[in-house]
């Protein structure tokens, strides 16, 4: 009645109670002693003799079947012997990410990073990387990532000027609706912005003969991210020595 007997993928079972399969005419079941053997060497049959429960359980990630061969001793030297088939049932492994090695990942201001292949940081043991889906998000509006599910890509950019951290969680999902999540910082580096300067207004202004102009505050056509205006020095010249 053991014949096939479910056991799942990566658990041990200990529900079968070996007293429930004896008759020993002079012995109780609690004098019967019992030996089993597996002839498969990734799942192991152990029988507890204090218990009379038969614990079995298998290599991580095997399936398949076993045969089990179990000898009763009674208490006079006399035994018995019997079989019976096990089967490891397969379960959808998760996958397992490790993403801890991508923490404080750089990303140069208002540059786009797409540098990060997720499949280097995923393991399923069923699937292969490429029919891994992936779905990633931020916790920072000013940084955002999109996982690109063909190429399996982050990309990863910021708002303009924007400097600092933000914590991004990725998910990947098998083929069989199982799921696994991870977690890891970008950090977004700065980068000196140059001065942005607009002097297209000031084209043909005027200046008298024999006279100087000193109307021109320079510091009303430009624009530097990281400077306020006194900061900026100037540098100008003529192309007319006249």
């Amino acid at each position: 009645t053991l014949t096939y007997w479910p056991v799942v993928e990566d658990e041990y079972n200990d529900t079968i109670n070996l007293s429930n399969y004896v008759l020993d005419v002079e012995d109780t079941d609690d004098l019967i002693n019992w030996s089993c053997a597996s002839d498969n060497v990734n799942i192991t049959a152990v029988a507890d003799n204090t218990t009379k429960i038969l614990n079995i359980s298998s290599s991580n990630n095997y399936t398949g079947t076993a045969n089990i061969t179990c000898t009763a001793f009674d208490t006079e030297g006399g035994n018995g012997t019997g079989s019976f088939l096990v089967n490891i049932t397969a379960v959808n492994d998760m996958p397992m990410l490790n993403l801890s090695t991508l923490t404080y990942w750089p990303v140069v201001e208002d540059e786009y990073n797409d540098t990060i292949n997720l499949s280097n940081y995923v393991l399923d043991v069923e699937d292969t990387d490429d029919l891994i889906n992936w779905s990633c998000a931020s916790d920072n509006v000013n940084v955002s990532v999109i996982a690109y599910n063909l190429t399996k890509i982050l990309n990863i950019s910021s708002s303009n000027n924007y400097t600092g951290t933000a914590n991004i969680t990725c998910t990947a999902f098998d083929t069989e609706g199982g799921n696994g999540t991870g977690s890891f910082l970008v950090n977004i580096l700065a980068v000196n912005d140059m001065p942005m300067l607009n002097l297209s207004t000031l084209t043909y202004w005027p200046v008298v003969e024999d006279e100087y102009n000193d109307t021109i505050n320079l510091s009303n056509y430009v624009l530097d991210v990281e400077d306020t205006d006194d900061l900026i020095n100037w540098s100008c010249a003529s192309d007319n020595v006249n």
